[in-house]
């Protein structure tokens, strides 16, 4: 079982980052100027339990909350992703699944915060109560571990803000459906990581031509902060 500097055994959690290339997509490029531009969370590496801040109904982006994806529905046939795997400690992860699960349970209270999304290009805090963007979400459960490592309010992270601070545990770039389609069978998230090599279904990654794995991952180092000092919007990029 993998475990961290510290000697405590570590289980992951995955930021999935994605462009379906629809009209609201592009708009919320427009804000971030992100090329994938919308972010989740995931518990397991198949991406089956994942959640985000977005459309309710995949034909309507008006009607927005907090949902559990199905990435496998047709509407994210031509998707592009990039895949991070966050190797957390299984206390980190305990935490970040109960703040989910508690806010999954109440969701009807929580709201898409597009006033949220304006405010990161002003620069200016326009945060209301129980509402979030999709990158704003998947930072804020991030908030008590030791990777978030942002040094601003997660209200001001964008999917870019993901992508360059979580380069290092990229384990997938590219289409979607070529990941979704040699997932893991497993639900352990490390049961597919053996000699440093990805291994999919008995197929290592370095044999997939059509898109991009990196490896091997590193682990978080013991002296992180969860709280990364204070963060104040002074400080955004």
């Amino acid at each position: 079982m993998p475990t961290g500097t510290s000697g405590s055994p570590r289980t992951a959690v995955y930021v999935v980052l994605t462009a379906t290339g629809t009209w609201f997509s592009k708009t919320i490029q427009w804000f971030t100027k992100d090329e994938l531009n919308h972010a989740s969370i995931a518990f397991d590496s198949e991406l089956r339990e994942i959640y985000s801040f977005g459309r309710k109904k995949l034909r309507n982006p008006l009607f927005a909350g907090m949902i559990r994806e199905n990435l496998r529905d047709p509407f994210y046939s031509a998707a592009e992703c990039a895949i991070f795997r966050l190797p957390v400690s299984r206390a980190e992860y305990r935490r970040v699944r109960a703040r989910v699960d508690a806010m999954m349970a109440e969701r009807d209270r929580y709201g898409y915060s597009l006033l949220g999304l304006a405010g990161v290009l002003l620069g200016r805090k326009l945060h209301r109560k129980n509402t979030f963007f999709c990158s704003h979400f998947v930072a804020s459960v991030l908030e008590d571990t030791a990777f978030y490592r942002f040094g601003k309010p997660s209200c001001f992270v964008t999917p870019g803000n993901l992508e360059q601070t979580y380069r290092s545990y990229e384990i997938y770039r590219g289409k979607l459906s070529g990941y979704l389609g040699t997932a893991p069978l497993v639900h352990s998230p490390d049961s597919c990581y053996s000699m440093n090599e990805h291994i999919i279904g008995g197929v290592t990654c370095a044999s997939i031509a059509t898109s991009t794995w990196i490896r091997p991952l590193p682990t978080v180092r013991s002296d992180a902060s969860c709280s990364g000092g204070a963060r104040t919007a002074s400080n955004i990029s």
